[in-house]
């Protein structure tokens, strides 16, 4: 929280949510996790503020400056401790802005998740289903979609582009990945630059030591984005 806070990230995600979290089975108490990174983030007045009208997605990010919370669950309908099973309801609303979650995992069609901000999570190759899982779920409160990226290939802006090109103002748009720990990645910095053009947010994984140091390897505020019109200020670390 403090390294977010103190590089001007817009939030933090949480990632691999599972039910011990949800019930304090670690022996910490009900959201362990969640209520110290809340409280943290001054978490409350947060929620307060982005409750709001607004017109579009692009309004709400632009006249909210809190730090988010991005809760990805990694829990399914056959994970369960004893007899307690995990449910998405089961989650504190109050606690977390937006779910990230598969878009084949069973808990979407065993859960009830209308009071969150639901973000599907699919593949760079899974981006011809777009349209029907609009579909699928356009009763449901599916707030956008989250890609994951397991690697940069050489025509992942035209695929982005392609993605969001299907996609309405009214549905956020968010890309996953992790950080190389090689020089390879250096020369991706110009895809970085030009996806973070086409994407909502931009979700670095993981946060530990090497993802702060890798971090500051691409840190845009440097003598190139000084001359450069992109703004890279919606970083979320998980």
């Amino acid at each position: 929280v403090c390294f977010v806070k103190l590089e001007g990230l817009f939030g933090i995600t949480l990632s691999w949510l599972d039910i011990d979290d949800i019930y304090g089975l670690c022996g910490k108490g009900s959201y362990p996790i969640l209520n110290t990174i809340s409280n943290l983030l001054d978490f409350n007045s947060n929620k307060q503020s982005s409750e709001k009208n607004f017109n579009n997605i692009n309004d709400l990010k632009e006249k909210s400056s809190k730090k988010q919370i991005f809760c990805s669950i990694s829990s399914n309908t056959e994970t369960y401790y004893g007899l307690i099973r995990f449910t998405l309801d089961k989650i504190k609303v109050d606690l977390c802005n937006y779910l990230l979650i598969d878009y084949n995992n069973s808990l979407l069609s065993t859960s009830t998740y209308n009071q969150f901000k639901i973000l599907l999570t699919i593949s760079l190759n899974d981006f011809f289903i777009i349209d029907q899982l609009i579909y699928n779920f356009r009763i449901k409160q599916i707030y956008g979609f989250n890609i994951y990226l397991k690697k940069f290939s050489n025509d992942i802006i035209e695929q982005i582009h392609i993605i969001r090109s299907k996609l309405s103002n009214k549905y956020l748009l968010t890309i996953s990945f992790e950080i190389e720990t090689n020089n390879s990645f250096l020369y991706e910095y110009s895809n970085l630059i030009q996806l973070n053009n086409l994407v909502d947010y931009i979700i670095i994984l993981p946060f530990d030591d090497k993802s702060t140091k890798n971090f500051q390897e691409i840190k845009p505020w440097n003598s190139l984005y000084s001359t450069s019109q992109y703004n890279l200020t919606y970083f979320s670390m998980v």
